[in-house]
């Protein structure tokens, strides 16, 4: 039986390939052979050359006879449990790991045998799920505020995994030290670096681990000394570090950093680009040391959500409002094209922000509860508020927008993913 070149190079070109990937997979076959039989396929339309990717047209399948694979199969490979979580909302600081960087944890759990012990998680809600996929022997719970989180990671739970919704800044301290090894990514700043770091270690017996992910050297200017003052941190609480690896830890660009991103002019670059140097504390010996403080920032306010076909809304509920009868909300704008092109906590144009969407949109409204309450309605009956259609028509304008962009971001992954792979 022949088998058409052809074929076996619109097989593997349904993900962007380069030639280099193609010289390498197609058997045998001459490389002024391939190069011609590529530019002919280029002519012809079936292949499409992008920065010298070539990716089959999509609307030649039938004629080749392959079966072009739905994009999530290669979101689930390298996204950790993309399927059932929802977006990230940039209020929670929620990057998610790759599925290499699990799986090379739980490796790490496996080779290092801390399998036989009791594992607690705080903040990596991916790396629960995959430990239960990847059948873990031993208890696992994870702390997570997160109630979108915990809802999804609710179908894992039996007598092995436990999700336990909580915020560590006010939860309830354990009577005893249950655990040997702790596995936490806190949101990149002191003070949550801290309350993590120190409600851990007050889980974690002497002679456990405690594995943190911290951001690298350059991604802000103060980490330098932030980092110092993070290691002093944990030798004042019986710690000391055991391994420091950089760059291990690799994330996944979520939506509202990929808007971001786009909204600054930032467009050629890797879904994989931030990573998180790996610090693994051991504590040596019980101190007891007074718990830090903590001050709220905006995403500890009372922010309140509504759901629009996949995009998330969050209004501030607890911003003071002068009381004006009848009067219609008033929507301003902060800035240009409404998405803000920064996912730093540091930027001073979020605390005009009291209104928030997954894809990284910002607005300020004149009534935030008053606001809340008629996105309410036009979840339930459009029909129950005919003076407010202005409103309706701004949140049906934000979620085409954000489903389309949305889409634009999947694509874009799909297609990267691939190509670094190649």
């Amino acid at each position: 039986m022949k088998i058409p070149v052809e074929v076996e190079i619109a097989r593997l070109c349904i993900i962007p390939r380069s030639f280099k990937y193609l010289s390498s997979n197609i058997f045998g076959y001459d490389l002024n052979e391939l190069k011609s039989t590529l530019d002919k396929m280029v002519r012809k339309k079936a292949l499409l050359l992008v920065e010298g990717q070539y990716l089959v047209q999509h609307n030649i399948k039938e004629e080749f006879q392959i079966n072009i694979p739905h994009q999530d199969f290669y979101f689930q490979k390298y996204m950790g449990h993309f399927s059932f979580l929802k977006k990230p909302h940039p209020l929670d600081y929620e990057w998610r790991n790759s599925m290499k960087t699990l799986d090379d944890i739980c490796d790490f759990i496996e080779d290092e045998k801390l399998d036989e012990k009791p594992i607690l998680i705080l903040g990596m809600p991916t790396l629960f799920a995959r430990l239960y996929h990847r059948d873990i022997g031993i208890k696992v719970v994870l702390f997570e505020k997160n109630k979108p989180i915990v809802e999804a990671l609710s179908r894992f739970e039996n007598e092995r995994f436990k999700v336990i919704e909580t915020d560590i800044n006010i939860a309830q301290l354990p009577t005893e030290n249950n655990y040997y090894s702790v596995f936490m990514d806190p949101p990149w700043y002191s003070e949550s670096f801290k309350s993590f770091f120190w409600f851990a270690n007050k889980f974690l017996h002497v002679g456990g681990l405690v594995h943190i992910s911290i951001p690298s050297l350059f991604t802000r200017p103060s980490i330098p000394d932030e980092r110092i003052d993070w290691f002093t941190f944990g030798h004042k609480n019986g710690m000391c570090i055991e391994t420091l690896k950089p760059q291990a830890l690799e994330y996944v660009m979520p939506f509202f950093e990929f808007n971001a991103f786009r909204a600054a002019g930032i467009t050629d670059l890797s879904p994989f680009w931030r990573k998180g140097d790996q610090l693994i504390f051991r504590k040596i010996m019980e101190q007891n040391t007074r718990k830090p403080k903590f001050t709220k920032n905006e995403s500890h306010n009372e922010w309140k959500e509504v759901e629009f076909e996949g995009v998330r809304i969050r209004i501030a509920m607890d911003q003071q409002v002068p009381e004006v009868a009848e009067k219609d909300v008033e929507i301003s704008h902060i800035v240009p094209k409404d998405i803000l092109n920064s996912v730093s906590r540091r930027d001073a144009r979020r605390r005009g922000v009291n209104v928030w969407t997954s894809g990284n949109r910002v607005f300020n409204v004149s009534d935030p509860k008053k606001f809340y309450h008629i996105l309410k309605e036009i979840l339930t009956d459009r029909k129950s508020f005919p003076k407010q259609t202005y409103i309706y028509d701004f949140i049906r304008s934000v979620i085409d927008l954000e489903k389309q962009e949305h889409s634009t971001y999947l694509k874009w992954l799909y297609y990267e993913m691939e190509r670094n792979n190649n």
